[in-house]
């Protein structure tokens, strides 16, 4: 199928453009800005593929394993918004992040487009290059803050108590977007020659500083989880014992300090609590969940055996698995376990004749796995799990 240069240029466009968008006068100025140009900009590629691609679209696409069980997770996520707590929220998503079934279907609409439209002779040339790029401009942007706030004190610049967040706000979301993005630096660094690679280079250091100024532990739990795919993948086995060895130990010596170092006192806003009502409350409503969007409402539904005179507001489950039991219950986490397991299979089939593209694309999609279960993410990384998901629904 070929594609018209307008799609593709909206299309790398978007990609580039995304990290950056955010609205300083906004009520809520980073994420829901993020959502808002994410919609408008999948709205536009399925307008401009209606127009000019309409006649080339093809149903085959759906004999794809990952096409079927994308389409059936959708289906339950709509059945379970509809029959849970309180649909107009489940529609429109919270106050804070817009995370509705509005959003939810413009992301499976960006999926469909991938599907339908993803042709590698002309995206694997600009792919990593355009998300690189992107990541070296707005590391810059986290440094040039840096210098500002520790250097010359300016408190114009946003912090979270010294750690940065540049256009993406909360510094977690920032760290876990470039942790999620890092491959595309290596797949370029090796993919080039001569002074492109220095440039590369100098954009994966810019990253890594811009990720020591989150302040975040995904920073470090991060670049092992990095270092120990890569290993895993390109590494023989006794390379991969010295370096799993030296990564364990590594591992160990974070969690003690972290142990060492975290509040001894028991923490209400901490993960155990999160993690704990999330849990209990999704055991009142196994099967079909609270909603999308309602985890504020599962929050609420478990007692705390102490009771507190004003609780903090929590409206995600902090980790992707467990958020979409609690909203769409046990059949939403069977196929959306499906579908993680289903993208992870097709990826490694298509890397085993060493395309490096097909490899790096699976480091990124384990890395994104593994971060999503540990805290709220991006619109901006949680995308690249969809793209992943709709190259291999796209093929053979």
């Amino acid at each position: 199928m070929r594609v018209s240069r307008a799609l593709r240029g909206v299309f790398y466009l978007g990609l580039f453009v995304m990290p950056f968008i955010y609205w300083p006068s906004a009520e809520v100025p980073y994420e829901i800005p993020k959502v808002w140009f994410f919609s408008r900009w999948v709205e536009l590629l399925l307008l401009l593929s209606i127009i000019f691609h309409l006649p080339q679209i093809s149903s085959k696409i759906f004999s794809s394993s990952v096409a079927r069980i994308t389409l059936i997770y959708t289906g339950v996520v709509f059945i379970t918004a509809i029959i849970g707590v309180n649909f107009i929220k489940s529609l429109i998503g919270n106050f804070y992040r817009s995370d509705g079934l509005i959003t939810f279907l413009h992301i499976v609409g960006f999926y469909l487009f991938i599907v339908f439209f993803w042709k590698k002779d002309w995206n694997n040339k600009y792919f990593f290059q355009t998300i690189a790029f992107s990541n070296s401009i707005f590391s810059l942007w986290i440094i040039v803050d840096a210098v500002r706030l520790f250097i010359f004190s300016d408190t114009q610049v946003v912090n979270w108590w010294g750690a940065l967040g540049g256009p993406f706000g909360q510094p977690v979301f920032l760290a876990g977007y470039i942790i999620v993005t890092i491959p595309t630096f290596i797949y370029q660094i090796k993919s080039s020659r001569n002074i492109i690679r220095i440039f590369w280079l100098a954009g994966l250091l810019f990253n890594l500083i811009a990720l020591f100024f989150t302040r975040s532990w995904t920073a470090p739990f991060g670049i092992l989880v990095l270092l120990s795919i890569y290993s895993f993948i390109y590494l023989k086995r006794r390379g991969r014992l010295i370096i799993g060895a030296t990564l364990l130990i590594a591992f160990i010596s974070i969690s003690i300090w972290y142990m060492a170092h975290r509040p001894k006192t028991f923490v209400y806003e901490g993960r155990t609590r999160i993690y704990l009502k999330m849990f209990f409350s999704s055991l009142k409503r196994p099967l079909v969940g609270w909603g999308l969007a309602n985890a504020d409402f599962a929050f609420d539904a478990s007692h705390w055996p102490v009771v507190l005179e004003k609780d903090i507001y929590i409206d995600k489950a902090h980790g992707s698995a467990l958020e979409v039991f609690v909203t769409s219950g046990v059949f939403g986490l069977i196929f959306y376990l499906a579908l993680l397991i289903l993208v992870i299979k097709r990826l490694i089939l298509l890397s085993r004749n060493g395309d490096f593209f097909y490899q790096t694309l699976l480091v990124m999609v384990l890395v994104f796995i593994i971060h999503s279960q540990t805290n709220i993410i991006s619109i901006s990384e949680e995308i690249i799990f969809w793209l992943a998901a709709g190259i291999v629904s796209r093929e053979k």
